[in-house]
């Protein structure tokens, strides 16, 4: 579009703004069918297969709505996400009290959008719904919104203006979650690891390890898990891991004896890696190391894919916006921010792979 080709900085941010809120209008009202197929029990697979397409709605919203510039409404809808994550994972069913949650949301979102369509400045006050939603999640095991409420009025301007700088975030603790019938070994296990300086959950059979994860999975960085165990041993535990949850978080089998099937068996579920009886210490602490740098690099490859999805997104979108012969810098500026993030990706896909095959 040729009129684009001398618009400044500040009108090309209006019309990406102005583009994401149409787009939005057409995704919540696509939300707010979806959810009324499940309200009103016309879902042929049981609500699964909706839940799945508005968590989709959802985290694209919030991926666009960051892109856009639209800070507080991103981070609204993140704890909106956070909830569809959980039962699109099936950790819970959407009763009614959530299908009404999500309604709410929507009708939070509707308003956001109308108010910021009349002014992309304006503040936004999702306040209720945040509440809402955030009360549901806590009682259902998400101990991060145990003591939040509502944050009232959120301000564009001030959110997205004036993001924390990344050099002041302190690294996230690692942590590991060890799992075995004897406490001799589980106390073993966490005085060797404990100079690595890791937060350590422990639980006493497999059925408290599944527990254990099913509410920690989220912030867990490694499970150490031993085979033979009452109630449920660790390969159903790794299974249970493996089938429900879309993850790559290293586990490592303690096993003073393991036959050659199950091995296989093991890893053909993904298992990182075996640690033998009796535990040697300096052969534990080494492959804790490697385990928790390979399961570092794969967490912040997985963020850099999102960044890279959404500066892909952006670069498609400028392309649809400028007339591109006469508005190369613009292009170009957009470009060079994509190239870089895929040189970076690169640069962690390598570090994976050397990490992965050196353990």
């Amino acid at each position: 579009m040729s009129e684009l080709k001398n618009m400044t900085d500040e009108e090309f941010d209006q019309r990406l703004k102005a583009d994401f809120l149409l787009e939005a209008t057409d995704i919540v009202q696509d939300l707010e069918k979806k959810i009324l197929v499940i309200s009103e029990g016309k879902s042929s697979s049981g609500g699964s297969e909706e839940i799945k397409l508005i968590f989709r709605f959802v985290h694209t919203l919030k991926g666009s709505a960051g892109m856009a510039g639209f800070q507080a409404l991103a981070n609204y809808i993140h704890t909106f996400e956070t909830l569809l994550s959980d039962l699109r994972d099936q950790k819970y069913q959407a009763t009614d009290d959530i299908i009404t949650a999500m309604l709410h949301g929507v009708d939070a979102l509707n308003d956001a959008v109308r108010i910021l369509t009349g002014n992309h400045k304006a503040d936004i006050d999702p306040s209720a719904s945040l509440a809402e939603l955030k009360a549901i999640l806590a009682a259902r095991g998400r101990t991060e919104y145990a003591n939040a409420s509502g944050e009232g009025h959120l301000s564009t301007e001030s959110s997205a203006a004036t993001p924390p700088p990344e050099s002041e975030e302190k690294p996230r603790k690692l942590t590991v979650l060890v799992v075995d019938d004897s406490e001799d070994i589980r106390d073993i296990i966490c005085d060797f690891i404990a100079p690595l300086d890791v937060n350590i959950i422990t639980g006493k059979d497999g059925e408290e390890g599944v527990k254990l994860w099913d509410k920690h999975h989220h912030e867990i960085d490694l499970v150490i898990t031993d085979q033979v165990m009452p109630k449920l041993n660790g390969h159903e535990f790794v299974e249970h891991i493996r089938k429900n949850y879309r993850t790559e978080t290293p586990i490592m089998v303690i096993s003073g004896m393991i036959d050659r099937n199950a091995a296989l068996s093991y890893m053909n579920l993904g298992v990182f890696g075996f640690i033998p009886k009796p535990i040697d210490d300096l052969l534990l602490v080494e492959a804790v190391k490697k385990a928790l740098r390979f399961s570092q690099y794969h967490k912040a490859l997985e963020e850099l894919s999102n960044e890279t999805i959404r500066s892909y997104t952006s670069f498609r979108k400028v392309m649809s916006l400028l007339d591109i012969p006469s508005a190369r810098d613009d292009l170009y500026k957009h470009a060079d921010k994509f190239s870089a993030r895929l040189k970076k990706m690169g640069l962690l896909v390598k570090q994976v792979l050397e990490n992965k095959k050196a353990s």
